[in-house]
C-alpha cells in the first residue's frame, strides 16, 4: 500500500491509483491499435479493441514482475520476448 496509515473511512487511494494506471496503460495500447488498424496492419479477424486489450494484457506490470522476480529473467530478455509476443499477436 502506498498510504498504510489511511483509515477504513477514507477512499482506497491505492485502488484508485491502480485503476487509473491500468486505464492509462490500456488507453495507450488502444491508441497503438488504432494506428495499426488505420494502416491495415492488424492480424486478420482481430478487432482494434481486441488488439489494444491483448497488447495491454501482455504488457501488464504484473507480467514483468513475475518474469523478473519469480522466474529470474533479465529486463532485456523480458523486453525481447514480450516485443515478439505482441508483434505476433497483433500483426497480420
Amino acid at each position: 500500500m502506498l498510504f498504510s496509515d489511511s483509515t477504513a473511512s477514507e477512499p482506497n487511494i491505492d485502488e484508485f491509483l491502480r485503476r487509473g494506471l491500468v486505464q492509462e496503460h490500456r488507453g495507450a495500447w488502444g491508441m497503438v491499435a488504432a494506428v495499426l488498424a488505420s494502416q491495415g496492419a492488424l492480424r486478420p479477424g482481430l478487432t482494434e479493441q481486441e488488439a489494444g486489450d491483448l497488447a495491454a494484457a501482455l504488457t501488464r506490470p504484473e507480467i514483468y514482475l513475475i518474469l523478473s522476480g519469480e522466474f529470474g529473467w533479465s529486463p532485456d530478455r523480458i523486453t525481447e520476448i514480450l516485443t515478439t509476443a505482441v508483434r505476433s499477436a497483433l500483426l497480420g
